[in-house]
């Protein structure tokens, strides 16, 4: 018996500057859509977003150890999707 699997889907096009020469402006300027788009040393990286699994895992983790965390003064936290830039090439879009 052969097993033959489906390729891939093709990853979406965005128009843009070439890999290495992305910045924040020009990240800032991308859809606000169901990918994840990060910018890591001018080069744009693109993910689907987490499921729904994932975003429970996220919430238990929060309510475990952010929600006491914060109630002794230890800190705060940002459930994403929130963009964190880092330098002009660099922006991503952390879980927490």
């Amino acid at each position: 018996m052969t097993t033959t699997l489906a390729p891939p889907p093709a990853a979406p096009t965005i128009a843009g500057p070439p890999p290495g020469q992305w910045t924040v402006a020009d990240w800032e300027q991308l859809p606000e859509d169901t990918i994840r788009y990060e910018i890591v040393g001018g080069t744009l990286l693109m993910t689907t977003s987490p499921s729904n699994f994932h975003e429970w895992i996220v919430a238990m983790f929060v309510e475990e150890i952010g929600v006491p965390a914060r109630r002794q003064g230890l800190g705060f936290w940002f459930v994403g999707p929130a963009g964190v830039i880092l330098s002009e090439q660099d922006a991503v879009q952390p879980d927490f």
